[in-house]
């Protein structure tokens, strides 16, 4: 298998994410914020064994897959391969003011 390399923009959203979760307080415990973004980077770690799909949108990745902890939220973990290496370009969640324009959904 080959290896798993975050941009550096996908390092940021993680970080920033658990802050997120906490300060707004969807979680009360910083623990279980980190928790749940230690889930999405399991998926990515995942990715060499999981349907890989074409985006639409090239500049965000060749392909996605889908990380969906509940019923109301989706991330959409879009990635480039070369060599036999997964590049995690960016991940984008459903809640995003315009991530069907960005996923190439509408």
């Amino acid at each position: 298998m080959g290896q798993i390399v975050y941009s550096e923009k996908v390092k940021k959203k993680l970080k920033k994410l658990v802050d997120i979760l906490y300060d707004k307080e969807y979680f009360g415990f910083l623990d279980t914020a980190e928790n749940y973004v230690d889930n999405i980077r399991d998926t990515i770690y995942s990715i060499p064994d999981l349907k890989h799909y074409k985006t639409k949108n090239h500049k965000i990745g060749q392909f996605f897959v889908r990380h969906k902890p509940n019923s109301k939220t989706t991330y959409y973990i879009t990635f480039n391969t070369k060599n036999g290496n997964y590049v995690i370009k960016d991940i984008i969640t459903n809640h995003e003011k315009d991530y069907k324009k960005i996923m190439g959904l509408s």
